[in-house]
């Protein structure tokens, strides 16, 4: 038999298939009888969270935490004020992030301060001591205080 001139077997037949039921539609669960949702409480919620964690975390974060936590709460309360719902829990979240907010401001302003008077102090003794390496007290730790024409630098012992 020649390989060329033979002729093609036809497919064997398929088995029938059976119909695809559609798919279940699932309704969206609407909560407990008589519960009507609070507009702005994933919102609230988030932002009282945000709040409460920027309270221990803040100083690390530059204050970004407790801005953005404001402003979540911010967001809910003014959700459910247009719903005329109320929310607490958005209100809390307020407090505290204002509350953290200006004490992180607070604190590194405090921290400003002090560098500054630091950074004045040290000039003033490098202008009363001359251009050198002079051993020095401060606050009561032995230091080094290398002083240039440019500036100075501060090594404890």
């Amino acid at each position: 038999m020649d390989p060329l001139n033979q002729q093609p077997t036809p497919p064997a037949p398929q088995p029938p298939v059976a119909p695809v039921p559609p798919a279940p539609t699932y309704q969206q669960p609407v909560g407990y009888p008589g519960q009507a949702s609070v507009p702005g409480k994933a919102l609230s919620i988030a932002g009282f969270s945000v709040a409460l964690v920027s309270a221990f975390i803040n100083i690390f974060t530059f204050g970004i935490v407790a801005v953005v936590g404001l402003g979540l709460s911010i967001a809910g309360r003014v959700q459910s004020k247009k719903a005329g719902k109320a929310n607490g829990l958005a209100l809390a979240g307020i407090i505290i992030s204002s509350i953290v907010a200006v004490i992180t401001i607070a604190v590194f302003a405090f921290g400003v301060i002090v560098g500054v008077q630091y950074a004045s102090q040290m000039n003033a003794k490098c202008k009363e001591l001359g251009v050198g390496t002079h051993q020095v007290d401060i606050s009561g730790t032995a230091s080094t205080l290398t002083c240039t024409s440019d500036g100075f630098e501060v090594k404890t012992n």
